[in-house]
C-alpha cells in the first residue's frame, strides 16, 4: 500500500486526485465546523443562522462529494470494513 506521510501521520495515497479529494475533504470539515458553530450560536433569524446554516450544509456536500471519490478510488483496500 502506498502511503505518505504528513505531520507525522501515514495517509494511504492513491496518487494525486486521492490527494487532492482528501485536501478538499478537510478543508470542508474544518469550514463546516466554523459554520456549523455560527449557525448553531446565531438567534434563530433572518440573517447570519440562515446563511451561515447553508454554508454549512454546503461543506457537508463537499465532504459527501470528496468521500465517496476517496471510498472508490480505494474500494480493495477498504472493502474488509464492510464485513
Amino acid at each position: 500500500m502506498l502511503t505518505s506521510t504528513v505531520a507525522g501521520l501515514e495517509i494511504p495515497s492513491a496518487g494525486p486526485v486521492f490527494a487532492v479529494a482528501l485536501g478538499v475533504h478537510v478543508i470542508g470539515g474544518t469550514w463546516s465546523v466554523v459554520t456549523g458553530a455560527l449557525a448553531a450560536t446565531a438567534r434563530k433569524r433572518p440573517g447570519r443562522h440562515p446563511r451561515a446554516g447553508l454554508l454549512y450544509l454546503w461543506g457537508i456536500g463537499v465532504m459527501f462529494t470528496t468521500a465517496t471519490v476517496m471510498a472508490t478510488m480505494r474500494w480493495r483496500e477498504d472493502a474488509h470494513c464492510s464485513r
